[in-house]
């Protein structure tokens, strides 16, 4: 049987050093690290130390009485303004908390289909995250 975690959405990280690019794929199927050559005036800037400001946006993970619970009623999901505010603000790291039993119901097991309305909820939250 495959696994639902073969599901999750893909994620690239570009990673500059040294005039070359270092591409963190990991997608669908498996994680396929490269690297890229790159000019290093593709990677020209002044080097500063990364800062991460960030925020946990909670909702998903409450309600852990009532599984699967009624979205609104016992959780809910990060509004896509909340998300607008932070970033506004200048937060670059989230924290999407969820609930593992409410992914992948324990009447089907850890090795189950996901719950595809949950899945799509989280991967939408996702998507509005990557596209800032």
């Amino acid at each position: 049987m495959k696994s639902s975690f073969s599901t999750l959405t893909s994620l690239i990280i570009l990673v500059c050093f040294g005039g070359h690019v270092a591409a963190i794929s990991s997608t669908e199927s498996a994680a396929q690290p490269e690297t890229v050559s790159a000019n290093a005036a593709d990677c020209s800037g002044t080097l500063t130390k990364f800062k991460y400001f960030g925020v946990n946006q909670s909702g998903a993970e409450f309600g852990n009485q009532n599984i699967p619970g009624v979205l609104g009623t016992d959780y809910t999901w990060p509004a896509p303004s909340s998300i607008d505010y932070f970033v506004g603000q200048g937060f670059n790291t989230f924290r999407v908390a969820f609930q593992q039993e409410r992914i992948s119901p324990p009447s089907k097991g850890l090795t189950g289909a996901f719950d595809a309305t949950y899945l799509a909820a989280l991967k939408t939250v996702s998507n509005i995250l990557r596209t800032h």
